[in-house]
């Protein structure tokens, strides 16, 4: 699945290739600095509002449909 960025202006900002499957969840950190997705591929990502991947959580035993920040 790919990860699209917009400003709100409907300008695209970025684009990236995120999971190998569909993205079932993207959520924005409080700070608004990172991105969680969450993909049926079962793995869970953290990402820069760039497209780097900073961590990658493997989740064995089913898709990983939601992510949240607490």
């Amino acid at each position: 699945g790919w990860v699209k960025l917009w400003n709100l202006k409907g300008q695209k900002l970025k684009e990236f290739r995120a999971h190998q499957d569909y993205i079932y969840r993207v959520n924005f950190s409080p700070d608004g600095q990172t991105l969680a997705t969450a993909s049926q591929d079962k793995m869970i990502k953290l990402w820069t509002l760039d497209g780097e991947e900073i961590q990658a959580f493997t989740n064995n035993d089913a898709t990983a449909t939601d992510v949240v920040f607490s």
